[in-house]
């Protein structure tokens, strides 16, 4: 069964070790939303943590859980949750359509997630 977008999303960050308030990131507008305020706040603060641009008044005191992260690297492990998660479901989408009989195997991307679904499985056999 394939999961939802904030499913793959939550499980990036989880790889990562970082926290993830599910009502910021509950779909791909919502998480873009946050992502857009965290790099804003960097841009006028500069080198911070999630827990200054809190205490700032910047960010959701929802963003707590992450308080001693830079904010720099938390928006950039979003971004790359947020790149995966979109993949993710749009793979999703690609491989229930070659079990509907059309072809992907001349698509480039189809060689790229052949690769993930192998480093995938080798991550859960290992965990």
């Amino acid at each position: 069964m394939s999961k939802t977008w904030s499913e793959y999303f939550k499980d990036s960050m989880d790889s990562l070790g970082l926290p993830v308030p599910s009502s910021l990131y509950a779909d791909a507008t919502t998480a873009y939303a946050t992502i857009k305020a965290i790099q804003a706040a960097i841009a006028v603060g500069g080198d911070v943590t999630i827990a200054e641009l809190i205490g700032a008044g910047t960010l959701s005191e929802e963003l707590a859980v992450a308080g001693g992260v830079l904010a720099s690297f938390y928006v950039g492990a979003l971004i790359g949750a947020a790149i995966y998660a979109s993949a993710s479901v749009g793979w999703d989408w690609a491989t229930s359509m070659n079990g509907e009989g059309i072809d992907l195997t001349q698509v480039d991307v189809y060689t790229y997630a052949q690769a993930g679904d192998a480093q995938r499985e080798a991550d859960s056999a290992t965990a």
